[in-house]
């Protein structure tokens, strides 16, 4: 069976610098796999090269087994659901419609012309991140941990056996950040896999089966979060080291 998502020797240049190099990444479903990594380590360009949003210079991605070039933009988006960084709107869009977009590979149509069906699966992914309530509204009304819960909607209303996201849990109050990784890791039991790019290790130690480390556009470790996080990971990648308390400067 071929996997979710398969990527080897990738390497991409954005404005004649180098952000990743030779990468090889392949995931497994039923796994929630932390991508981490300093600011500027190449965490998003990794995870938008996965999806053809950014060129590679070389190297190559496969989906469920098939090249990401041969795949049209519709395809792409039944393999694979997306949460980017930035979760901005520009429009006064409904939260239902928003959260439609997530069925745009099946037909994609506003909430209210979806089938009963498309509906209800719209409806069910509000309901799990808590936003049935205001649902209703522009999101241009909204508060910005309310866009993001519904953004998190949208690409869970995708039902791809394949879910990247790019820091779902910021905007987030502690409640949801604890309901968005929850979520994840529910996603990831029913077999999807998911690939969650975090800035928070605590995070990825409790939530993650695997955490990928990126440093300078390179693959700096990956495994179990015990052993990919161990100290002279924290200290060489991080600058940081284990301290009574949590976290310190090392």
């Amino acid at each position: 069976m071929s996997r979710p998502l398969e990527i080897s020797g990738l390497t991409v240049s954005l404005g004649g610098r180098t952000v990743l190099e030779d990468v090889d990444l392949a995931l497994e479903p039923g796994v929630v796999t932390g991508l981490v990594g300093p600011n500027g380590a190449g965490k998003t360009s990794l995870i938008r090269a996965a999806l053809g949003l950014v060129p590679a210079r070389l190297g190559e991605v496969r989906l469920a087994g098939r090249a990401l070039h041969e795949l049209t933009t519709r395809e792409r988006a039944r393999l694979a659901g997306y949460l980017p960084q930035s979760r901005s709107s520009a429009w006064a869009i409904r939260g239902h419609d928003l959260v439609a977009l997530g069925r745009f590979a099946w037909g994609g149509r506003p909430f209210e012309r979806l089938a009963a069906p498309e509906r209800a699966i719209v409806e069910r992914a509000i309901a799990r991140v808590d936003a049935s309530a205001y649902a209703h509204r522009p999101v241009t009304e909204l508060s910005g941990g309310e866009r993001a819960r519904l953004h998190l909607a949208r690409a869970l209303a995708a039902q791809a056996p394949l879910l990247m996201l790019d820091e779902p849990a910021s905007a987030l109050d502690p409640r949801h950040q604890i309901e968005a990784m929850t979520l994840l890791a529910e996603e990831a039991a029913s077999g999807r896999a998911v690939l969650v790019a975090l800035h928070d290790l605590a995070a990825a130690k409790r939530w993650c089966g695997r955490v990928v480390v990126l440093d300078g556009g390179k693959l700096a470790a990956d495994g179990p979060p015990e052993q990919a996080l161990r100290p002279e990971i924290l200290k060489s990648v991080f600058g940081v080291a284990e301290g009574p308390g949590g976290l310190i400067p090392a």
